[in-house]
């Protein structure tokens, strides 16, 4: 990955930034309008985010510590059911709006090597490193963790006389799980 190329054209953006991304994910959102329903209603975290995640990738130059920040991306979008499509999806409109961006802003920096300097990036660090956290099992003290959370939040929430009357309890474990299961205690 040429992080010089990336890195440098990420700086000249430094004004930019924040309307770029602001501009990706309206691209985005327009042409997989899917992916709205993924993200929060503000969006100003999710840019502080990607900016900071994008400078990390363009400036440090040491693959092990970025693969380890990708790996642990990919695993926290697991809740979303996401592809490696889903990632081809926003490499595409992200390269796009990038290319606009860095054309009327930094053209002396923006060209065929640093195009393909971004697309060796998604396609050879951050694609396939996402997908690999993607697909990360949990270990059994992580899935343990969930377990306990989800069901000290339902015992809590049956131990409430209002649950009785407005849902099942099969409804109120639907509710804390995303699933339908029964819960580890009968209720009477």
């Amino acid at each position: 990955m040429s992080t010089e190329l990336i890195g440098e054209s990420w700086d000249k953006l430094a004004g930019q930034q924040e309307a770029m991304v602001l501009t990706f994910y309206e691209r985005l959102f327009e042409q997989h309008p899917n992916y709205k329903s993924l993200f929060p209603e503000s969006m100003s975290r999710q840019m502080e985010k990607i900016v900071k995640t994008l400078a990390f990738v363009a400036r440090v130059n040491a693959p092990e510590i970025v693969h380890a920040r990708l790996l642990k991306l990919g695993y926290k979008h697991r809740k979303f059911n996401l592809k490696r499509e889903d990632f081809l999806n926003f490499k595409r409109v992200f390269l796009e709006v990038l290319g606009e961006y860095s054309s009327e802003h930094c053209p002396e920096v923006w060209n065929e090597a640093c195009l393909q300097a971004w697309q060796n990036a998604f396609d050879d660090q951050i694609i396939p490193y996402l997908a690999q956290g993607l697909e990360q099992r949990m270990t059994h003290s992580e899935k343990m963790r969930i377990i306990n959370m989800q069901t000290g939040a339902g015992n809590q929430l049956l131990a409430m006389p209002v649950w009785h009357e407005m849902l099942s309890e099969e409804e109120v474990w639907q509710a804390i799980t995303g699933t339908l299961l029964r819960s580890p205690q009968t209720f009477n």
